[in-house]
């Protein structure tokens, strides 16, 4: 998958953040939530060209991803930060105090979700996820998919909010916004 990633992230990374649309404040809505804490050290699992990164401020930032062209990108983007190329369905995330994970559950398989989610441990974090619940907008995006991807190509997967809550070692919430049409948040600690 690293190679899907390597392959898509610029062309990605510039028709999801330029303008609003749900990526767009999916970001936003994680950045204002992580910039009102007190000053810590911020984990961006699977960080992607760093446009979250780019947008805290006061943190000591670390940003992680497999794909090496996401992270070239990320620490253009983002020097202060440190990067780690780290397969996150495979590999322990790092150390930090505040966890956050956009768009990263959708690529994720149910086995690689649980074993992410404990090992966050009892660490506050805030992950993103597409919502497996009625949506004109799920409907749409589940038959661009469809129609858009090659055999054997990724897809994203949905979650159910509640299947999501039962991998988790520790309570979560769930937070939705509207902007997100079909995305949600599952929060621990934040």
């Amino acid at each position: 998958m690293s190679q899907f990633w390597d392959r898509k992230i610029e062309g990605w990374d510039r028709s999801r953040y330029l303008h609003p649309n749900p990526v767009w404040w999916r970001n936003r809505l994680a950045s204002e939530l992580l910039n009102g804490l007190p000053p810590c050290h911020v984990v961006d699992l699977g960080c992607g060209g760093g446009r979250l990164l780019e947008q805290l401020h006061g943190h000591r930032l670390t940003g992680v991803d497999f794909s090496a062209q996401a992270l070239e990108l990320a620490a253009r983007r983002c020097p202060e930060a440190e990067f780690s190329r780290l397969d996150l369905g495979r590999e322990a995330v790092p150390e930090g105090d505040v966890y956050v994970a956009l768009g990263l559950l959708d690529w994720l398989r149910p086995e690689q979700i649980r074993a992410l989610l404990k090992g966050l441990g009892d660490k506050p974090f805030l992950c993103s996820f597409s919502e497996w619940r009625f949506s004109p907008w799920l409907a749409l995006h589940w038959a661009y998919i469809r129609l858009t991807t090659r055999a054997g190509q990724p897809r994203p997967a949905y979650h159910r909010a509640g299947w999501l809550q039962e991998q988790s070692p520790v309570a979560t919430r769930v937070w939705r916004d509207r902007r997100l049409h079909f995305g949600a948040f599952l929060c621990h600690g934040l």
